[in-house]
């Protein structure tokens, strides 16, 4: 029998730029479930209406799977090319992430669909809403110029705040001349 090789992924650095395309999209408004009763285990149950906004990409350029969160929960997201050559995206179900607890105080995240349940763990409700996308553009971003922009904005708080202690050294003087 023959043994198949492991693949190697190598490890890659840049040096320099380093360029991604980044897309935005948008959850249009949908109905959440929400409990809003003050006790854990008594449900009342309110339609609120919310949207989030998806990111395929995080400021350093790594795909995000999930939509910006919102009312405790957030949603998959996959997107393709349609036929027409437009970008699309699918919204699936709500989840939220939880710790579940394992044996010897190990444990782990977990994704879990969005149920109401009564003190005996049976399920009262389940929030199966979901949100239509819309595609609301691209841009392409190179992280040399991030960090340069992130510099120059550094610089320009440094200089904001070096002015600012010259203006209360100054003022300081003043009164100390005024008070001698």
């Amino acid at each position: 029998m023959e043994k198949k090789a492991k693949q190697v992924t190598p490890k890659r650095f840049s040096k320099g730029e380093v360029r991604f395309t980044h897309d935005l999209y948008k959850a249009e408004v949908a109905s959440m479930t929400k409990n809003v009763h003050y006790k854990k285990y008594e449900h009342k149950f309110e339609d609120v209406e919310h949207c989030h906004f998806y990111h395929s990409v995080n400021n350093r350029g790594k795909e995000q799977a999930h939509c910006s969160p919102i009312g405790g929960h957030t949603h998959e997201i996959e997107t393709y090319i349609d036929e027409k050559g437009e970008l699309q995206a699918k919204c699936g179900p709500p989840i939220k992430r939880v710790w579940k607890q394992g044996k010897g105080g190990t444990g782990k995240w977990v994704w879990e669909k969005i149920v109401f349940e009564d003190q005996w763990g049976e399920v009262v409700r389940e929030d199966n809403h979901t949100h239509e996308m819309t595609y609301k553009g691209s841009e392409e971003v190179t992280l040399a110029s991030n960090a340069a922009a992130g510099a120059s904005a550094m610089a320009s708080y440094a200089q904001a705040s070096a002015m600012s202690r010259l203006e209360q050294s100054a003022a300081k003087g003043a009164r100390l001349a005024v008070e001698r």
